[in-house]
């Protein structure tokens, strides 16, 4: 009796088994018989960023607009001197403008003190890449920053 339990429970698993691997197979087609899922390649340019971006369905290269950046004054509201990063504050740069070290002009240690005055080159994340970007939840991004002397 044990033993008729034992293959009943395995033919149930194998028949569900075999449901949700066509049930799976069919979420990958839309009605019209198209992939859900879109594929991409890319290609490496010398430097090693990537060069060329063609979708797999039109194979259209996908080469995104460049923004320009715009300049302006800013503060300095925070820097962490160990991390090197930072955020400037500015009228046109709601909500704050994040800085990394390396964006910083000059030599040596690079780093900004609180309630320091700059010159800032900055992007809008947000035009260049679409809706829901940002740099570490802050829509806009310093490209250049140049330190004003008192």
């Amino acid at each position: 009796m044990g033993n008729r339990y034992s293959r009943r429970r395995c033919y149930v698993l194998a028949v569900l088994a075999v449901a949700v691997a066509v049930a799976g197979a069919l979420a990958f087609y839309r009605s019209a018989g198209e992939p859900a899922f879109r594929g991409a390649s890319w290609t490496y340019g010398p430097d090693g960023s990537i060069a060329d971006v063609v979708s797999s369905d039109d194979a259209q290269p996908f080469i995104p607009e460049p923004v320009d950046t715009s300049t302006t004054r800013a503060v300095v509201r925070e820097f962490n001197g160990d991390e090197g990063w930072g955020v400037l504050d500015a009228p046109e740069l709601p909500g704050g403008c994040w800085v990394f070290y390396s964006s910083i002009e000059g030599s040596g240690l690079r780093t900004l003190s609180p309630g320091q005055y700059v010159t800032v080159e900055y992007v809008d994340l947000v035009a260049e890449f679409g809706p829901g970007a940002d740099q570490d939840g802050y829509r806009y991004q310093a490209e250049r920053v140049r330190p004003l002397s008192s």
